[in-house]
């Protein structure tokens, strides 16, 4: 049995993620990946049994970069509930920040796998979102964030924002310059929440 090469691996990888996000997922063909990684089509096989694995690998991955980047931060207990929502929104922001192909493929191909039942990513995913809810929980008990919001449509109305600000400032990043983004989703948030 041949070995895994991971730099071969890793090259896959980001071939894939330039692929998917230029001609998206459904028109993206194996052997453009392999071509744009410069490995033998059949070698890609070792690796991803299917464009479907290397697209879950990707998003899983980045599901659980995101989840232990944030957790340093969201189980400090010497941060506030407020550095932790801000935590919060630059750990999105960080991770996409130097990769807006990742960018497009995360926003738009998620939303693809979870409709053909693909959910394998969905638990580093829940537990990033955990970590979320727990951060405005704590806000609340210690009277910093608004009793009265509704965590669950807040959730929605925060993940779904970054989604789209992500996915507008990854096709035309010349229209939204990042930190300035990054610091009007704070003060958004904030100023809607605090009490």
């Amino acid at each position: 049995m041949r070995k895994k090469d991971p730099e071969k691996e890793e090259a896959i990888l980001k071939a894939a993620i330039e692929a998917f996000a230029e001609q998206g997922f459904h028109a993206t063909k194996m052997s453009t990946i392999a071509d744009k990684a410069g490995v033998a089509a059949g070698s890609l096989y070792l690796y991803f049994s299917n464009k479907e694995s290397i697209i879950r690998h990707i998003i899983d991955e980045t599901w659980k970069r995101m989840y232990s980047d944030y957790a340093k931060v969201a189980n400090r207990p010497d941060f506030s509930a407020v550095e932790k929502l801000d935590a919060l929104i630059d750990t999105v922001f960080d991770l996409f920040m130097g990769d807006p192909k990742k960018a497009i493929i995360f926003v738009n191909e998620q939303h693809h796998l979870m409709q053909t039942g693909f959910s394998d990513f969905t638990h580093a995913e829940e537990k990033f979102i955990q970590l979320g809810q727990q951060v405005l929980v704590e806000g609340q008990e210690v009277n910093l964030f608004n009793p009265h919001v509704d965590i669950k449509i807040f959730k929605e109305f925060v993940f779904g924002g970054l989604r789209h600000l992500l996915n507008l400032w990854a096709h035309q990043p010349d229209l939204y310059a990042p930190n300035s983004m990054r610091q009007e989703v704070k003060l958004i948030i904030k100023k809607g929440i605090l009490v």
